[in-house]
């Protein structure tokens, strides 16, 4: 590959890629694996996943549709269910992380009124 193929190829990923992604891979950083400490940082990251996903979901449903108009429909439609897949297990991992640290949290305060003696 010369120099000027890679340039193209590195325009052709930045064309390809969703603008929405930056979005996901800051949540990403933000709330990276074993970061959420307390209720109100769990409860941030999922109202911040609701956005976001909503949004994914815009610009995927817009990719797709444009996904008809090409030649090779069945490739494009193939790259956008694979780039779903890869967005969505990072916004999915989050919410895992998110969910298990509320429900964790409710258990603790939920413990010790049913420990009573009779």
């Amino acid at each position: 590959m010369t120099v000027n193929s890679h340039v193209y190829a590195n325009e052709a990923n930045e064309a390809n890629k969703l603008a929405i992604e930056s979005d996901i891979v800051a949540l990403e950083k933000e709330f990276s694996r074993g970061s959420i400490s307390s209720s109100q940082l769990a409860e941030a990251a999922l109202s911040k996943l609701d956005l976001v996903q909503g949004k994914l979901q815009t610009q995927l449903q817009e990719r797709e549709s444009a996904c008809l108009d090409n030649f090779f429909t069945n490739s494009c439609l193939q790259e956008v269910r694979l780039k779903r897949r890869e967005l969505q297990e990072i916004l999915r991992a989050i919410s895992v992380e998110a969910k298990s640290f509320l429900r964790r949290a409710r258990a603790d305060r939920v413990k010790p009124a049913t420990t009573q003696e009779f």
